[in-house]
């Protein structure tokens, strides 16, 4: 794959994430709260916790993903957090919960959970064809800029 296609792929997942983390961001946070609950995965005081701070990390770590800031760390973090979400969609699909839509992405799209685990099964493939070609995927980055240990010793 060429260099231009995997830097563009790099922001545009990371553009993603900021979008759909905006716009939890945006409303309160009880609506993500209320999405959280709704996969009964998780004991109470931990879905407070979950809905304050994923949107955030989400937001974050999308902008470094676009930025090109800490890459190797953002995309190993994306892959865990997609993990996470692949864990808990399909949970949520082997139970057979009633979920019209995953919630995942505020009011922006609305899947199915088996649409939202496509989905994100998709973004996982994306994020670990990244990791695979990170030397590629920072060739238009912040961390090209910035100065690092190694090259200064």
């Amino acid at each position: 794959m060429p260099t231009g296609f995997l830097v563009s792929l790099r922001m545009v997942v990371g553009l993603f994430f900021v979008v759909v983390s905006a716009e939890k961001l945006v409303h309160p946070y009880q609506n993500f709260l209320y999405v959280v609950q709704s996969y009964q995965v998780f004991p109470p005081f931990l879905e407070e916790v979950i809905a304050r701070t994923i949107p955030w990390a989400e937001f974050f770590l999308g902008l470094f993903l676009v930025l090109g800031l800490w890459l190797g760390v953002v995309l190993r973090s994306f892959i865990i957090l997609l993990a996470g979400f692949i864990i808990i969609v399909s949970q949520a699909l082997i139970r057979q919960l009633p979920l019209d839509d995953c919630g995942c992405f505020g009011g922006l799209i609305k899947l199915p959970l088996w649409g939202t685990g496509m989905l994100d099964i998709g973004l996982l493939i994306f994020l670990i064809v990244l990791v695979r070609r990170e030397k590629d995927t920072a060739a238009v980055s912040l961390d090209k800029l910035l100065p690092t240990n190694e090259k200064d010793q």
